[in-house]
């Protein structure tokens, strides 16, 4: 376990924090969360990232309930309706990806926009550390995903060169 207590070296960076931490305070939201939360920043990065969560997945929920009922309540034709996700393989997408995962949501496809060098035409060179990740995230929603069966959320990776980028999306 890393100890993720920092390092406050400014006299009044270290006051400001100290009284933070006599003080206790919370946002409203984490209090009313019903976490257990005492004067250890740790417990309150903890409650926080808790909360965050929790509504990252209720805002998921809500959006699969809006796709599925459709926008104004009636009941669509689902087979047409298809839900994705744009995989930047950042900390936003993929965390948004495992809460979809985690309530069993299931997403169709997923799409990540990798931008490379011009000229960078290496068949064996080492993908971008986005692209990395994306993949990995895009492989362990795949992994036991009860809600991919038979068909796993397909993922594409679409690599431009700042110049394409500018060709193909700029404005006339």
């Amino acid at each position: 376990v890393t100890d993720v207590t920092p390092t406050i070296t400014h006299p009044c960076w270290k006051q400001e924090h100290e009284e933070n931490v006599r003080r206790n305070e919370l946002p409203e939201c984490i209090r009313k969360s019903g976490a257990n939360v005492d004067a250890d920043a740790g417990c309150r990065a903890d409650a926080i990232a808790t909360e965050c969560r929790n509504r990252l997945i209720e805002s998921i929920r809500n959006t699969m309930q809006q796709v599925v009922l459709g926008t104004n309540g009636a009941q669509p034709n689902n087979r047409d309706r298809k839900l994705g996700l744009l995989l930047s393989g950042g900390v936003d997408s993929t965390a948004i990806l495992e809460a979809a995962k985690s309530i069993n949501a299931t997403l169709d496809a997923a799409v990540t926009v990798v931008i490379v060098e011009d000229g960078d035409d290496n068949a064996n060179r080492r993908p971008p550390e986005d692209e990395l990740y994306a993949t990995e995230a895009a492989r362990l929603y795949n992994e036991d995903h009860p809600c991919n069966e038979p068909t796993p959320m397909t993922h594409s990776i679409v690599r431009l060169t700042p110049a394409q980028l500018i060709e193909k999306y700029s404005l006339p």
